[in-house]
């Protein structure tokens, strides 16, 4: 095993306040359980051939198309099997309609159907003591290190979330100027050419004095006119905006650079520009990590391998920490975690604007997770037990109704990035991916339960203590995000 001092003496991933981004990390840590194989093909190879990962279909189709229900084989009224499973179930016979609304198929879900009317490719096999076993089957090393991974990973996601609900006192103080140098009107007139293409605007504010390095404060991202040209392939207005001394290494709130803003973007005339100026390509950011991450493993639009390619060309700055020391030497193992603490200690463990960050942390999370879960059933059912241990739940659903809510201040502690948050929908696809689990819908059927009070403005928690309608949400989600701190 590695020494556990690698991730941290509170046991999370990386280092909040710096070092490599959160998705980065953990594709270096499941790269290690996986011995470097692709983590589709690692876990496809652990299957039994006649069994597929998943043991539900899950097939999904729109209004309109054809499906089964057969009354006689399903649990749930609700339930419907797709005509591929229903054609090679055990269904002759029996009473049936054809359905046409949007939906799913149930066939393999116990709680849907009754087993006699699974298809022979889902549906989990049961063993000796009766319950399913689920695929792929992980060898005693690999479970013992993916628990590992998803309970430092539950850990961190806990205190991620604690600080998206908190903020810190920096979100809700009033911005500072947005550029030194230039009047407000050069300013905007700066921030306008760079997002929309206006060459000539470009130019004029940056002859009234407009600094080249401005940065958009009334933007939650606070990006600088280079990361608005970056992001919709100006090319003409990022070299004038280069040519008129605007850095390459400027940042936003999540540390990224315009050069991971093109990657994204898939701009390559735009990145071998930056490339050019002296842009970092191993420069990580908070959230994906370093524009070469990006252009390998998060979905680029368009031109990925010639953006790649040019990435790889480029030569390096400042050399960049690996993943947690993960490069160094062959795979060992991950550290066992070590207990205690949520790791919410930290104020501002992201800096100026850390409710923002740790929002789209919380997000970068629950979609790495939510992925995760197509490898199988055995590595949802690990997931479900790491996400209904403790008050993690609790707090999610808390932030999830937050961001619901779209507080345009909110209440003290929500931070200032919540008013242009979006609805927690990750949670949503995560939480629908474990519900194949009873232990898990036990665990979210009770805090959601918990949270119901207070949506209504019932008592909580003591008798005769109210909550005001038109708060509750964010006030119980706060007091669980102190429980859990504590």
């Amino acid at each position: 095993m590695v020494d556990a001092g690698v991730l941290g003496g509170a046991g999370e991933l990386t280092d909040r306040a710096g070092g490599v981004g959160l998705k980065q990390t953990l594709h270096a840590l499941l790269e290690r359980i996986t011995k470097g194989q692709d983590p589709q093909a690692f876990f496809a190879a652990l299957c039994t051939a006649d069994k597929p990962c998943l043991s539900v279909c899950n097939r999904s189709w729109r209004r309109g198309s054809i499906a089964y229900r057969c009354l006689v084989c399903e649990v749930d009224p609700s339930c419907a099997i797709c005509p591929d499973c229903f054609q090679a179930g055990e269904h002759a016979g029996h009473d049936y309609r054809i359905v046409q609304a949007a939906g799913s198929c149930d066939c393999g879900d116990e709680d849907a159907l009754s087993r006699t009317g699974f298809c022979p490719r889902h549906g989990a096999p049961l063993g000796d003591d009766g319950r399913p076993v689920y695929q792929p089957h992980l060898p005693p090393d690999v479970s013992a290190d993916l628990n590992r991974l998803l309970s430092l990973c539950c850990r961190r996601l806990l205190a991620d979330t604690v600080t998206a609900l908190h903020g810190s006192a920096g979100d809700d103080e009033p911005e500072e100027a947005a550029t030194p140098g230039g009047d407000a009107q050069a300013v905007r007139q700066l921030l306008l050419g760079a997002r929309h293409g206006e060459l000539r605007l470009v130019r004029e504010a940056l002859r009234k004095g407009a600094s080249a390095d401005t940065v958009d404060a009334q933007h939650h991202l606070r990006p600088t006119a280079l990361h608005w040209a970056a992001q919709h392939g100006y090319v003409s207005v990022a070299s004038v905006l280069l040519d008129a001394g605007a850095s390459v290494r400027s940042e936003n709130v999540f540390r990224q650079t315009a050069l991971q803003v093109a990657v994204f973007e898939g701009h390559s005339k735009l990145v071998k520009l930056l490339l050019d100026r002296g842009a970092d390509p191993a420069h990580s950011d908070a959230v994906f990590g370093s524009s070469l991450h990006i252009a390998r493993h998060e979905a680029v639009p368009r031109r990925r391998a010639k953006t790649l390619a040019l990435l790889e060309a480029a030569p390096a700055g400042a050399a960049a920490p690996p993943p947690n020391g993960l490069a160094d030497g062959p795979s060992q193992g991950l550290p066992a975690s070590s207990g205690g603490g949520s790791g919410g200690a930290d104020e501002q463990p992201y800096g100026r604007h850390s409710g923002a960050v740790a929002l789209e942390l919380v997000r970068a999370h629950l979609s790495w997770l939510t992925e995760l879960c197509k490898h199988g059933d055995s590595v949802r059912e690990a997931i479900a037990d790491a996400a209904k241990e403790g008050l993690l739940l609790r707090v999610l659903l808390g932030l999830r109704i937050t961001c619901d809510r779209d507080l345009p201040v909110g209440p003290p502690g929500v931070p200032a990035g919540m008013a242009v948050a979006q609805p927690l929908a990750e949670l949503d696809e995560l939480c629908h991916s474990l519900l194949l689990f009873a232990p898990f819908k036990r665990a979210l059927l009770s805090e959601t339960l918990l949270l119901y009070p207070g949506l209504i403005g019932l008592s909580l928690v003591s008798r005769g203590e109210q909550i005001a309608p038109g708060a509750p949400v964010a006030t119980l989600a706060h007091r669980a995000a102190a429980a859990a701190a504590a």
